[in-house]
């Protein structure tokens, strides 16, 4: 192995320890002599990392068949969910707080709204679809006696249309969940909304102290809360090992191959 090999060998290792799988890829591009199913591999990752999950729902086959590498757990609906939470696990073993707070909305109210789906089958009656970048919001209208009691509760107290994480939760604690699950949406709408004006305003580095500062919880609470409604909501989140570390050793037997 010649010492130029061995430096793009070292970097390779480095920026896969990191879950840096696009660097990684162009880095791997300037090398002729990898396994194919290295690339391919870092290839899957790293379209993981930006939300594209195809390629390894495509692909899981394989890499189970070969290499004992489950890659997905779910149907692709919840599959997403599940890998938006590992890439907010990937930042957060980076210490990369500030982009894992910033990442933290859209899961919750997509988490929140499969939970309220679960409780009320018919919920999207209830709902109108903008199909923009403006807020879906609630058709009180359709709401009626024979409407599910949920519902009915829900637009005695809540007079606002738009289609909100605040108002799923208001919804959500009207159901029949588990009380313990109730607490969990309640305290993820309160961290969600604690980090609000600290990052509309941030003037300083947003850490782990400052989080704690903000919210009085530490950015594992707050993801650990996240897998377990996660997992309430029927989506399957593998507990340790962290599955890029899995990954991780499968591309370093086929960088040693």
């Amino acid at each position: 192995m010649t010492e130029s090999r061995n430096h793009q060998v070292y970097h390779l290792e480095v920026l896969t320890s990191i879950y840096a799988y696009h660097q990684a890829s162009i880095l791997a591009e300037k090398m002729d002599d990898l396994h194919p199913d290295y690339r391919n591999l870092l290839q899957i990752m790293k379209e993981r990392m930006e939300l594209n999950i195809q390629p390894s729902l495509e692909q899981t086959a394989h890499f189970s068949e070969t290499y004992g590498l489950k890659l997905a757990y779910n149907p692709p609906d919840k599959e997403q969910e599940a890998n938006y939470l590992m890439v907010l696990e990937s930042q957060l073993r980076n210490h990369d707080i500030l982009n894992f707070v910033r990442g933290v909305s859209p899961i919750i109210y997509r988490l929140f709204m499969r939970l309220a789906k679960g409780e009320i089958a018919e919920l999207d009656a209830y709902i109108h679809d903008t199909k923009d970048d403006k807020y879906d919001t609630w058709k009180f209208e359709q709401i009626t006696p024979e409407s599910p009691q949920a519902l009915q509760d829900f637009a005695k107290k809540w007079h606002d249309p738009r289609l909100t994480s605040t108002s799923l939760m208001e919804l959500l604690t009207l159901t029949q969940l588990p009380s313990e699950v109730k607490q969990i949406i309640r305290e993820l709408r309160q961290l969600e909304k604690s980090i609000r004006n600290p990052l509309a305003h941030l003037i300083r580095p947003f850490d782990e102290q400052e989080l704690h500062r903000t919210t009085k919880f530490s950015s594992q609470d707050f993801l650990d809360k996240l897998i377990a409604l996660a997992r309430h909501a029927g989506i399957i989140y593998p507990a340790k090992p962290f599955l890029c570390d899995q990954v991780n050793q499968v591309l370093q037997k086929l960088l040693e191959a």
